[in-house]
């Protein structure tokens, strides 16, 4: 009898915090912008963060999320284009690692992207 009142009253005081749960989810990311993003990243030696997704997108913020700059078509790169890693060295030179084994490379902040490599399917050994 002791034990089910034990286990009475844990479950009265554990249960009703399930109850409650989260406060609901706030949209921040900027319209019209519909496309998965695969990474974020912030970009050392700025107030910076920049992310790239699907649908060729580069996003840039200076306000911690507050708004974004939306970018397309990184160095010319059809809106089939996504962008599936991002890394910046400095505040100024940072590469996209994405669709077709590319990578893109910018020297200004993530504003202006260029090619860099592009993986090509020959065999180079053998």
């Amino acid at each position: 009898m002791k034990t089910r009142i034990i286990y009475l009253v844990l479950f009265a005081i554990i249960f009703p915090g399930y109850l409650i749960g989260q406060s609901s989810w706030t949209r921040i990311t900027p319209l019209p912008q519909e496309h998965t993003i695969n990474d974020i990243c912030r970009i050392s030696g700025t107030n910076k963060i920049i992310a790239v997704g699907e649908g060729s997108l580069v996003m840039i913020t200076e306000d911690e999320g507050e708004s974004w700059n939306i970018f397309r078509n990184p160095a010319g790169w059809s809106n089939n284009y996504f962008g599936r890693t991002i890394f910046f060295l400095n505040e100024n030179k940072g590469f996209i690692a994405g669709k077709g084994k590319s990578i893109l490379k910018t020297t200004n902040v993530g504003i202006d992207w260029e090619i860099n490599s592009i993986h090509t399917n020959k065999k180079q050994f053998g």
